[in-house]
């Protein structure tokens, strides 16, 4: 390569060395010789190396979302781009900010056949917030500017409210390999200044939600941390209950109080039962709740809904919301702490807090966590989490199955999970990359077997990296929600091999392949044993847990009969 093309990289890598990036995560490949050289040898990045395209950007996915900062991912030129496109879609869902950098022939060898060629400009379309592409170099003093320039600006957009993917096109001729000996031209430096929106005047609709006394603070995963303590000092303050989604971390905060409802999602079910248990203001924080049954009822919602929200998208699919506040989460606790005056003490918060107890009351009683099932395995890595652990959350009945047995619990711990689309891609590789953001501590993931062999490839990375990431995989031998569901009414001969699709897999081959521990549970007396040995030591260890779907299902069935037909009881009494 050229010495004024080398010039002309090492300007872009400055770039983002001062906007903050530190990790880069390679895959193989040809094109991006002088991308991957320059990375690789500059001790300022720790660089990952991934050999599959849609592992890789998952793995950048999670590590992104765990340290909140940005993560580059660079890629050879043709289908190796294209294999970044389910994690730039979850990123932009989730405000995750991606850097994308594809690596290309030049123009005199597009559209005329050359292998390994396809059009790269603009590719991932309206799923990144900025997409350009670099100019094959001039040594000129501008161009080297220019080539900063792009690449530090090209991370705030990244960063920018709303967060999320962006992506550069990198055209390169051959040779491929730059001169690591030419230095780093001089180049004029820049600095970023990051603000806050505060709330300064609340608008006369605001002060009057908060005098009502029938109010409920939804809050929803978010991107940054929820000072949780002023939040519910805040509830407290007005007596509304807080239903909080599982990703959102108040109940794994370590934070106790009667304003959090555990078991919102069963409860809403049956809000239409009793007039006193209608709200007459609610305010969110944070995306939508999974909860299906809230967001069923926030559609048919007549009272007033507000959402805090600073990152100027309105994300209110039940479209009820009547008032949208721009401000920093935290900045807008902090100033409604400020201006709210405690109300008198009221039966709402009572009335709600009862019927929660009683709900954990009949869970407990029941063979869902009395005996061996997954919900019950869910729940007992939850209640056994170390302080200050981590644990992803895959989709599909795992995310669902925490909403429903999760309550406050003493330590402090960290749960995660991919929201934005709420697909099973790359699950295995995005809690790799949680678990390369923070080594040192116990990072788990719970995990269905179809989830799991989707992910498969992420392993390679982890094994290769040495994180210690311990694995449940919920085997029931296919797709569990699916039984959950409408599609689960069709005839087994139909069902299976259309929504039930078992592959029959044997983790513990897969699990040898890549040198990882590995245990089997199939009875509660073998979790029991096993669960207080793992939950405190990290390492990477492949936990098989063996249950039966239809067995599942019906347990899952008869807790929803259950419930609903004691809370009936209760509400109408």
């Amino acid at each position: 390569m050229s010495d004024t093309m080398t010039k002309f990289l090492k300007a872009s890598i400055e770039g983002f060395k001062d906007s903050g990036v530190v990790d880069v995560v390679l895959s193989p490949g040809s094109r991006s010789t002088p991308l991957a050289l320059l990375f690789e040898n500059d001790e300022d990045f720790k660089v990952y190396m991934d050999v599959d395209e849609r592992s890789a950007s998952f793995f950048a996915l999670g590590l992104s979302k765990t340290k909140k900062k940005p993560v580059v991912c660079v890629c050879t030129s043709g289908t190796a781009a294209a294999n970044y496109f389910p994690a730039i879609c979850e990123a932009k869902e989730s405000q995750i900010p991606l850097i994308i950098l594809t690596t290309d022939r030049p123009q005199e060898l597009r559209h005329v056949g050359a292998p390994q060629t396809m059009e790269q400009v603009h590719l991932y379309g309206d799923k990144v917030k900025f997409s350009m592409e670099f100019p094959v170099a001039e040594e000129t003093p501008r161009m080297l500017q220019y080539s900063y320039a792009q690449t530090f600006q090209l991370v705030s957009r990244a960063e920018s409210i709303p967060m999320g993917p962006v992506h550069a096109n990198f055209p390169f001729r051959e040779p491929l390999i730059p001169n690591l000996e030419v230095e780093t031209p001089v180049l004029k430096r820049k600095q970023r200044v990051k603000g806050i929106k505060v709330v300064q005047e609340f608008p006369k609709t605001l002060k009057e939600g908060f005098n009502e006394e029938k109010g409920i603070f939804l809050l929803g995963e978010t991107t940054e941390l929820v000072d949780v303590e002023k939040l519910v000092a805040l509830a407290e303050k007005l007596g509304w209950p807080i239903f909080s989604d599982s990703l959102a971390n108040l109940k794994t905060s370590g934070v106790k109080s009667s304003v959090i409802i555990n078991h919102h999602d069963l409860l809403m079910k049956h809000l239409e039962l009793k007039e006193d248990l209608q709200p007459k203001v609610i305010i969110r924080l944070g995306r939508a709740l999974l909860s299906k049954d809230t967001n069923l009822f926030l559609q048919n919602f007549e009272g007033h809904y507000y959402i805090v929200d600073d990152t100027g998208l309105i994300q209110d699919y039940s479209h009820q919301c009547d008032l949208v506040i721009e401000s920093n989460k935290n900045a807008f606790i902090e100033a409604s702490l400020c201006q709210v005056e405690e109300l008198a003490p009221n039966n709402w918060l009572k009335q709600w807090k009862e019927l929660d107890e009683k709900v954990s009351q009949i869970l407990h009683q029941t063979n869902l966590l009395t005996d061996y099932s997954e919900t019950r395995i869910t729940a007992d890595i939850l209640n056994n989490l170390p302080n200050k652990s981590q644990l992803f959350i895959s989709n599909s009945m795992p995310i669902r199955d925490t909403d429903t047995v999760l309550e406050a619990i003493p330590q402090t711990s960290r749960l995660f999970g991919t929201r934005g689309i709420n697909g099973i891609d790359g699950i295995l590789s995005s809690a790799f990359g949680m678990t390369a953001a923070s080594k040192e501590c116990w990072n788990g993931l719970i995990i269905g077997d179809l989830s799991f062999f989707h992910s498969l490839n992420g392993l390679a990375l982890g094994k290769k990296e040495s994180l210690p990431l311990t694995i449940f995989v919920i085997n029931n031998d296919g797709g569990g929600i699916f039984s959950m569901l409408p599609q689960g009414q069709l005839p087994k001969e139909t069902f299976e091999p259309l929504f039930g699709t078992p592959q029959s897999l044997n983790i513990e081959a897969l699990a040898q392949g890549f040198s990882c521990d590995y245990h089997k549970i199939q009875s509660l007396s073998e979790w029991k044993c096993l669960l207080p040995k793992i939950m405190g030591e990290p390492k990477l260890r492949i936990v098989e847990i063996l249950t039966n779907r239809e067995e599942e299902t019906a347990k899952r069935k008869e807790i929803n009969q259950l419930i609903s037909s004691k809370l009936t009881v209760d509400i109408l009494c």
